[in-house]
């Protein structure tokens, strides 16, 4: 996984909001983070913000830190709902930096998966 403290503060910061909203705890899942990691390379490689069929995504580019994607996405209904999703039980996180530019992919299911 890159950029391993990035992810690691997106999970606090997403579960910290959650817990604001009431909400469960999300389980970061290997799997979901592998996704996540490779549609952020994608989106990093190809210079395009892409959103895919699948499980719920935020994305965006050029936030300076987690906490200002975070802000950006709780500012826009549809990716609030994701995050405070009370459906929601596990994410994953990826992060991809191209030519100093973040690109952030994060995904939501329910259940396992």
């Amino acid at each position: 996984m890159k950029h391993d403290e990035d992810v690691v503060t997106m999970l606090g910061l997403t579960n910290a909001m959650r817990k604001r909203w009431k909400r469960r705890m999300l389980r970061l899942d290997a799997g979901l983070c592998m996704l996540a990691a490779e549609r952020a390379d994608n989106m990093a490689f190809n210079a395009s913000l892409t959103h895919t069929k699948g499980p719920a995504e935020n994305i965006g580019f050029g936030f300076d830190s987690p906490e200002d994607a975070l802000k950006g996405w709780m500012n826009s209904p549809g990716h609030r709902d994701n995050i405070v999703n009370k459906e929601h039980t596990h994410i994953g996180i990826g992060v991809s930096v191209e030519d100093g530019v973040a690109w952030w992919c994060v995904l939501f299911v329910a259940g396992k998966h």
